[in-house]
């Protein structure tokens, strides 16, 4: 079951700059700063307001490869039972869900071809 959305994803070309940006003049906080090994030096990049009831994810471009990326995640708590509760009611998945170094994670399609994340936390 899905339980909230978890965070967007904000496109940026420098990701030290936009850190910088977001941490030290609007006062975001880093929340997890992970080398993405396929896309080194790019990391998986997330900053968020102290109560920590959103992320946003400080990304680099490479989602352009898909056509509608929305770049909304969304969390839950068993990643595999919830793909298979939304694969059942007929819900498209672009990725089946794997383990990435910040956590579980699957893509799905909306009607309009939207793709959005879905995301458990490492555990």
């Amino acid at each position: 079951m899905i339980t909230g959305i978890r965070g967007v994803n904000i496109k940026v070309r420098d990701q030290d700059r936009s850190a910088n940006f977001w941490t030290e003049q609007v006062g975001l906080e880093v929340v997890s700063d992970v080398v993405m090994p396929d896309f080194a030096p790019r990391r998986w990049l997330e900053t968020a307001p102290a109560s920590r009831n959103s992320m946003m994810i400080l990304h680099w471009p490479v989602f352009d490869e898909v056509e509608f990326f929305s770049g909304i995640t969304f969390t839950c708590d068993d990643i595999h039972q919830t793909y298979e509760e939304l694969k059942a009611k007929g819900v498209e998945f672009v990725s089946e869900p794997f383990l990435a170094g910040f956590g579980w994670w699957a893509t799905f399609k909306d009607p309009d071809g939207n793709v959005f994340v879905l995301r458990q936390e490492k555990g």
